[in-house]
């Protein structure tokens, strides 16, 4: 099949979780020997430069690199889309030259079209044209939802309101102009699909409940993961921190995350653990690993992390939630 698939960032290097789904995604679809164009998003001269090199190695075809609206462009289009009741994310991609770029593309008649996150979700401009899939990777309404239960500041349980009130429009909308929607987890999977309004079929690989007793192989090696610029993912792995200083667990613990703050840093140090924020080779940093924790209270449903450790094999510890 003819597929056009829109990536709201630069797939390599694959270093953050919603970039390794897409691009387990993207290879998967070229592994299969469809025949890929894809509309790439870039925020530098580097990121865009990644696009061809990435292409070329995979032997898919770019039909362009949109740039990211920045500066007084993007507050203004995230001003528009508060006022008009909509998540203020999409304005970084909701520009002239993108919408020029699909619309070309489309004249191609693809099979499908994959809208590889909300941001850059444009069904209404697909309707008709082709079948259309959509990979919102989370639902980010049960994800606000939780966040304004469980913040004590008036400031975040304001914007998480808001945030899950206008998830909630958007899906609707969705529902209405896909044909499917595909979030990673069960739990996301059945958010979206509350409601009996539109089209769209909510797709979900239901994980199997395996039993077994956890061995210990001879490397001894735990991994914690998490996007530490979210304050419930830096509060989950600071607990997790003291717990590991105090329990005089005898394995290698290795802390792997973006963006984690100089205490986070300090606490991991404190525990004897090493924070490491970019691997070369992420599948084989997870098969080196015995053990994955995910300390993040309040998510949407099962995380990108979780579902690629879970996809390796390796036994995964996180909270309930």
């Amino acid at each position: 099949m003819r597929i056009l698939f829109v990536s709201p960032l630069p797939l390599d290097p694959a270093d953050e979780g919603v970039k390794t789904h897409l691009a387990g995604i993207l290879e998967n679809l070229l592994t299969a020997g469809h025949a890929v164009r894809v509309i790439g998003f870039a925020q530098t001269e580097a990121g865009a430069a990644s696009w061809p090199r990435y292409a070329g190695r995979l032997k898919f075809d770019v039909a362009g690199v949109v740039r990211l609206r920045q500066g007084a462009a993007l507050r203004w289009g995230q001003v528009r889309a508060v006022l008009s009741g909509e998540p203020p994310a999409p304005a970084y991609y909701q520009s002239a030259m993108y919408r020029e770029l699909l619309e070309t593309e489309l004249k191609k008649e693809p099979d499908w079209v994959i809208f590889g996150q909300y941001g850059v979700a444009a069904g209404e401009r697909v309707r008709g044209r082709a079948r259309s899939l959509l990979l919102p990777v989370d639902s980010y309404r049960l994800y606000y939802e939780r966040l304004a239960r469980r913040t004590r500041s008036w400031r975040t349980k304001a914007s998480a309101k808001y945030l899950a009130w206008s998830f909630a429009r958007s899906e609707v909308r969705w529902r209405e102009v896909f044909d499917w929607i595909a979030p990673v987890a069960e739990p996301d999977a059945a958010s979206l699909a509350q409601g009996k309004r539109g089209k769209a079929r909510i797709a979900v690989l239901p994980v199997a409940e395996e039993g077994g007793r956890f061995r210990w192989r001879t490397g001894r090696r735990v991994a914690v993961l998490g996007a530490f610029q979210l304050k419930t993912a830096e509060e989950g792995a600071l607990e997790l921190m003291e717990f590991w200083s105090q329990a005089g667990i005898e394995a290698e613990l290795v802390v792997w995350g973006r963006r984690a703050s100089r205490r986070l840093q300090e606490a991991v140090a404190k525990a004897g653990g090493r924070y490491i924020n970019w691997v070369p080779d992420y599948r084989a940093f997870l098969d080196s690993m015995d053990l994955v924790i995910y300390p993040q209270r309040s998510a949407a449903g099962i995380q990108t992390k979780v579902q690629q450790s879970m996809a390796q094999g390796i036994p995964v510890v996180a909270h309930p939630e």
